[in-house]
């Protein structure tokens, strides 16, 4: 039996074109919709708009100028003289797409020590965390001062 041989260009020319039709069949069958080429696009599940609104009151102990009715809103007064601070936090969310918004929430004090405008020391208290439903979030509480000014009177003992 005699063996046929096919010249080298003759190969290539066929593999060549052999691959051309494939490429162009594949595009034809992904233009035309019957071979469908998947994009993933992320999308927003909802958008929400929050307002914030975080105010206090000081609580003061008695002393010689200062009694409990005679300081207002955005008055000076002497922070030794403050005992306690009543935080009211009131947050309110607003959405297109969802009538209830459901998630975590924290609120947290932050301590800074602060030299020639540089933090070199911050400690965080967690004052209340936890899980919400709904459009508003309303926490009123109560803030104890004597448990930082200790903090930071260890602080600048052992700093000095």
């Amino acid at each position: 039996m005699k063996r046929k041989s096919i010249a080298f260009r003759k190969r290539v020319i066929a593999i060549v074109s052999l691959a051309v039709l494939t490429v162009a069949g594949t595009c034809s069958l992904v233009l035309l919709g019957v071979i469908g080429v998947t994009t993933e696009k992320e999308m927003p599940a909802a958008k929400y708009r929050c307002v914030s609104e975080i105010s206090y009151t000081p609580i003061l102990n008695e002393g010689a100028y200062y009694n409990a009715e005679n300081i207002e809103f955005g008055d000076y007064f002497i922070a030794s003289y403050v005992d306690k601070l009543r935080l009211d936090c009131n947050y309110i969310f607003d959405s297109d797409n969802a009538t209830d918004i459901e998630g975590n929430y924290s609120i947290t004090a932050t301590l800074l020590g602060v030299y020639s405008n540089t933090t070199v020391w911050k400690k965080e208290y967690v004052l209340d965390a936890r899980e919400f439903t709904g459009n508003t979030i309303d926490k009123a509480f109560i803030l104890r001062l004597s448990n930082y000014r200790n903090f930071i009177d260890e602080m600048n003992n052992e700093t000095g």
